[in-house]
């Protein structure tokens, strides 16, 4: 499932380079040798502490610019984030989120500069952990703008962190493989053709935020 997540991102023709944000845990190796092998770059920190982990990421880089892609999303699509990269920079903005699309498709832009300076301000837990709540909570410190899809998709789960949600991703990639060259809207054509498929993991509910 990684190594479809960091090809799907490899293909994006606006982000300049992939890195995989892990740990220093014994158990995360497999993830540092499996990036190394499919030639991608890791930073290793904190297990508790997302955030640091980005901010090493984004230093590595030497990057203005930090797109933020959770690893629990097989079908993440290149040309979605190409083209909400297309209307960045926008002048002053710090932060670039984008809702209406399937879970599974998210994506986040911000500046290394307020992703610097969540990493200063940022206490609570759930800030360090999930990394950019501290950025869009904050629209007195930080300027936060939204993309948003023209029709509201957000009720389908494509992202995987339950067995369910596995075994739906398996199965959507057995119908529309080989490969994963596939996009998003043959995702949820397949999905809206089946109500069984689409049902297989509805009522997996997604933890908010504060819960970690």
């Amino acid at each position: 499932m990684l190594a479809w997540n960091l090809r799907r991102l490899a293909r994006t023709k606006r982000i300049n380079e992939v890195i995989v944000a892990t740990t220093t845990d014994t158990q995360d190796s497999a993830i540092v040798d499996l990036a190394t092998q499919l030639g991608f770059r890791t930073w290793c920190g904190p297990l508790e502490d997302v955030l640091t982990r980005y901010v090493g990421a984004a230093r590595m880089a030497d990057a203005t610019t930090v797109v933020r892609v959770t690893s629990d999303c097989p079908f993440i699509d290149p040309d979605l984030i190409d083209a909400t990269l297309a209307t960045w920079p926008r002048p002053g903005v710090d932060y670039l989120g984008f809702g209406g699309h399937p879970r599974g498709l998210d994506h986040e832009v911000m500046t290394t500069q307020a992703l610097l300076r969540a990493n200063a301000d940022a206490t609570l837990d759930y800030e360090r952990v999930h990394v950019t709540p501290h950025i869009y909570r904050n629209p007195g410190k930080f300027r936060v703008e939204m993309t948003l899809y023209k029709v509201d998709h957000s009720n389908h789960r494509w992202c995987v962190d339950t067995e369910d949600d596995l075994a739906f991703a398996r199965e959507v990639a057995r119908r529309l493989g080989p490969g994963d060259a596939f996009g998003w809207e043959s995702i949820l054509a397949l999905v809206e053709g089946d109500s069984v498929l689409g049902g297989m993991n509805a009522h997996v509910r997604q933890k908010d935020v504060e819960e970690g």
